[in-house]
């Protein structure tokens, strides 16, 4: 069974595979929250960006993300052993979805600081980019930042709506900046671009304004 098609960021957001060991199964979407809320409640809560490690201990001490995400991950793991699949195969289905989605918020943060410290008055909001894919922007330019996968979401095709898409009928119009990472096969490593790749996306914006 594939996924569904999400109609918004946040059901994308929300929406993976259990592919863990060759299992194959729908993740329900984690509601009520995205995960990129409870990431920044996190980073808002620790006042630094935490690591994955003070992350997981933070969903099993704080009532907030314990409700947000902790509770509903481990649901959708019972409802996967409850469906036949083995426990272990899910819970590292799970482990996988959450890392993934940790390492594409360290991604945000870090071009977003580059960018700033570039001299580019990027600016952002949780709701930006949870409702809309706008990973941050700079006046009318909307910046869009990921890693090359035709799964999820890549230049012209993906499950996770491009905020050219959201936006085609804006008024007046926007324009775009799409920052594609490439796709490195190493498990457990967060793949920050290069400060020259950064400084391009730099340069190129500081040409559009």
């Amino acid at each position: 069974m594939s996924a569904p098609m999400a109609t918004t960021y946040s059901e994308a957001v929300a929406t993976g595979t259990f592919a863990a060991r060759g299992t194959p199964r729908t993740v329900e979407p984690l509601e009520p929250f995205a995960f990129i809320h409870t990431l920044h409640y996190a980073l808002e809560r620790n006042r630094a960006l935490p690591t994955y490690q003070q992350f997981r201990e933070m969903n099993r001490t704080d009532s907030f993300l314990g409700g947000a995400l902790l509770g509903p991950a481990r649901r959708a793991v019972a409802e996967a052993v409850g469906e036949g699949v083995p426990e272990y195969k899910a819970r590292d289905a799970m482990r996988w979805r959450v890392g993934n989605a940790y390492y594409s918020f360290l991604r945000e943060v870090y071009v977003i600081v580059v960018l700033r410290d570039l001299g580019v008055d990027v600016r952002y909001h949780v709701l930006a980019d949870a409702l809309y894919a706008v990973d941050c922007w700079c006046a009318d330019i909307v910046v869009s930042m990921f890693i090359g996968n035709a799964r999820f979401k890549d230049r012209t095709s993906g499950r996770k709506p491009r905020p050219q898409q959201i936006f085609r009928r804006a008024d007046p119009p926007l324009r775009f900046v799409d920052v594609e990472l490439p796709v490195t096969p190493q498990f457990g490593v967060v793949h920050l671009p290069s400060r020259e790749t950064v400084r391009a996306v730099a340069d190129r914006i500081r040409g559009m304004l």
